[in-house]
């Protein structure tokens, strides 16, 4: 798997990532953009299964709107996360594995 790291870091996308001076910290701006996109639809499409809003707006409805813009703040945390990993990928993978694993002894 550290090829896969390896080659990851190497790729040009990388490159420019970790070479623009503002570039990562506006992705992580997008990236909680789009988290805020994903969550808040989410729960205010919950909030309507409850009950809320029940004479003012049909579940259809609510589901039709809300649920569209949920999937667009996924796409965009997706992106923009996956973005963020590629400059690290080796450093972020070698966190991820447990205390006492051989494999980064």
């Amino acid at each position: 798997m550290d090829t896969v790291f390896s080659w990851l870091e190497g790729t040009g996308l990388a490159e420019i990532i970790r070479s623009t001076a503002y570039l990562y910290p506006m992705l992580e701006s997008i990236h909680i953009i789009g988290i805020a996109l994903l969550i808040g639809p989410a729960a205010a499409f919950d909030l309507r299964l409850l009950g809320v809003g029940r004479e003012k707006l049909r579940v259809t409805t609510a589901a039709n709107y809300l649920l569209r813009l949920s999937h667009v703040g996924f796409a965009i945390a997706a992106v923009t996360g996956i973005a963020m990993f590629l400059p690290g990928a080796n450093l972020i993978a070698d966190r991820a594995d447990p205390p006492g694993n051989s494999a980064s002894s």
